[in-house]
């Protein structure tokens, strides 16, 4: 999520990765299936009574990483929702035996793996982004998957399902990391050694 001009610094004038890669989701797969609905479930969302969906009509403003605030700064998003989905979709999962709740809070903040997703990929479908249960066992994820299915069935949406986010990493130690901020391993040691703070104007 840094602008462009730091990310080909970091990478002796490549694009990392990632990038071409999101791209290539949306052009080889995405605009293929031209989806009317894209459920993120997001990894870096995690709920502890019970399984969330975003259920509201719309979901927009700006989004700073309390992780990662030189990185990922006043990214904006706006993400149209679909709520009648979102309740069908905790219902289901209700039915097949797990709790969920379909929740509309307009001060219920995103997740990077959300955003950054969305970031790429976003052409004006209905996003709904689905949190994780951190006291959840495998019964109650089988669930969740028997609900999606049975919501995207009783529905009339082709819908894609995206799981986002780290799902299990390593990170170098503090005083190691600078030297790893390239994305290409080639480049260990290649670093941005003194840190370039950006505002959110110079994004644009």
């Amino acid at each position: 999520m840094f602008p462009r001009e730091l990310r080909y610094e970091l990478n002796e004038g490549k694009e990392i990765s990632l990038v071409p890669g999101l791209e290539r989701i949306r052009s080889e797969v995405l605009d293929e299936l031209q989806p009317d609905t894209i459920l993120i479930l997001d990894s870096h969302w995690f709920t502890t009574w019970e399984f969330v969906v975003t259920a509201h009509e719309r979901l927009e403003g700006k989004f700073t990483a309390e992780e990662l605030p030189r990185g990922m700064i006043q990214v904006p998003y706006d993400l149209k929702g679909d709520p009648d989905f979102a309740r069908l979709l905790a219902d289901k999962v209700i039915a097949a035996g797990t709790r969920c709740y379909p929740c509309d809070d307009p001060c219920l903040p995103l997740k990077y793996p959300t955003i950054n997703t969305a970031h790429y990929l976003n052409r004006g479908e209905t996003w709904l982004s689905m949190g994780l249960c951190q006291t959840a066992r495998d019964h109650n994820f089988l669930a969740v998957g028997r609900g999606i299915a049975d919501a995207v069935a009783a529905s009339d949406q082709r819908v894609v399902i995206i799981a986002s986010g780290g799902m299990s990493h390593r990170f170098w130690a503090f005083d190691d990391i600078p030297d790893h901020e390239a994305s290409d391993a080639e480049l260990a040691g290649k670093t941005l050694r003194e840190p370039r703070y950006h505002k959110y104007e110079e994004r644009q």
